[in-house]
């Protein structure tokens, strides 16, 4: 959960990433019940800040399907990382909110690239 870097009485400055290069940002949401991912980037660093909401992550390396599987309860201001070549994928735990924020060029012309499909959750458990 990240903490303001400042705080008075006009509000508060949050800053969610510093650093590495960013070349896409998308926002995106998740209706509660449903899963998006289910892939994983060849050469991305991916990184997704939860606006509003909660959702489950699930994550293990794409190279070993046989490695236990991650899992990671999210809230509202929470920051979350995935490097390349780590299978990823969001189960909704309500209507969510969040920024999508990668070093990867995003487009639909290169989305089979940078976007390899690999089932990691197929039913959400309850």
């Amino acid at each position: 959960h990240l903490k303001p870097a400042h705080q008075d009485e006009r509000g508060y400055i949050l800053n969610i990433l510093s650093g590495p290069q960013v070349n896409h940002v998308a926002i995106i949401t998740q209706a509660k019940g449903t899963i998006r991912g289910n892939h994983w980037h060849p050469t991305d660093d991916q990184f997704l800040y939860i606006v509003s909401g909660r959702m489950r992550s699930y994550s293990r390396p794409a190279d070993n399907p046989d490695a236990p599987v991650q899992i990671l309860d999210c809230y509202g201001s929470d920051l979350l990382y995935c490097p390349p070549g780590v299978v990823h994928a969001y189960e909704a735990l309500s209507d969510v909110t969040f920024l999508n924020i990668d070093n990867g060029v995003r487009s639909t012309e290169n989305y089979e690239e940078t976007t390899i499909p690999c089932v990691i959750l197929s039913v959400v458990i309850p």
